[in-house]
């Protein structure tokens, strides 16, 4: 298993910083070399006003559209979201993009971001350990809304889907209530892929990610590589050193990290 890439550093803020065109270039050659994926960062400014990036996931969508076998984690936290709208949209990404895409759940707790999207009185104490676990579980559940053959699309009988195969999430917990199911249809790689932090406790994780080092679940391997890079310019000198794989033929991002398809029992 190649090496897989993590890019942080500033976005458009210095000329040697990340910006669309240094961004694009930067994936397509991670791409070239045969590495599975790619983590985005997804930051608001702080108080100064730096350390920004788009979001995450609509910069996945843009770079999906440019390339072909690549994968995209976005590294969203759950501060500036609810359950069901982030598990629509990496959901949604994950179809637009073939099964090439997941979620990265970033555990910090930045200040900047609770003051922009949340407020002192919404989360008194932080993006508890409790609530991201809670939240993960929502979005995990509304992934599987739907199982793979629920569309039946029979014009003679009638039948558009099976509602035996809907499933509502009916979720009711101390910091979310999500009724359900999702508004759209089951993963190309049946779930998007989840990665968790070193410091998270998530057993049903399919990637844990430390600042250097990935490890995919089931695995039995060593933790692999993970290439932090600050701007493109040290991308580029990594990319260009490092041992190339051929690219694969296209295929979902679950399929290349050789883990379990994840099924409905």
């Amino acid at each position: 298993m190649p090496a897989a890439l993590a890019l942080s550093g500033p976005f458009a803020t210095e000329p040697d910083s990340w910006h669309p065109a240094t961004l694009l270039e930067t994936v397509r050659a991670a791409e070239q070399a045969g590495l599975p994926f790619v983590i985005l960062p997804d930051r608001i400014a702080a108080a100064d006003g730096t350390g920004a990036w788009p979001d995450a996931t609509l910069l996945a969508a843009w770079l999906a559209a440019s390339t072909q076998t690549i994968g995209f984690l976005a590294a969203t936290s759950a501060v500036g979201h609810q359950p069901y709208n982030l598990a629509r949209r990496i959901a949604s990404l994950d179809i637009i993009s073939g099964g090439r895409t997941g979620w990265f759940v970033r555990n910090d707790d930045e200040a900047n971001e609770r003051a922009a999207f949340s407020g002192a009185t919404r989360l008194p104490e932080g993006n508890s350990a409790e609530r991201i676990a809670e939240f993960v579980s929502v979005v995990r559940g509304l992934w599987q809304s739907w199982d793979a053959d629920a569309l039946l699309l029979d014009r003679e009988s009638g039948r558009f889907l099976d509602p035996s195969k809907m499933h509502v999430l009916n979720h009711q917990g101390p910091h979310f209530s999500v009724q359900g199911p999702l508004n759209v249809m089951r993963s190309p790689q049946d779930l998007p892929v989840l990665a968790v932090d070193g410091g998270t406790r998530d057993a049903e994780a399919d990637l844990v990610i430390t600042p250097n080092t990935f490890t995919i679940r089931g695995s039995d391997s060593e933790p692999h590589t993970l290439l932090v890079v600050e701007n493109p310019a040290e991308a580029a000198r990594l990319l260009a050193s490092g041992p190339n794989d051929s690219p694969p033929k296209q295929a979902t991002l679950r399929s290349r990290l050789g883990l379990i398809k994840e099924t409905r029992s």
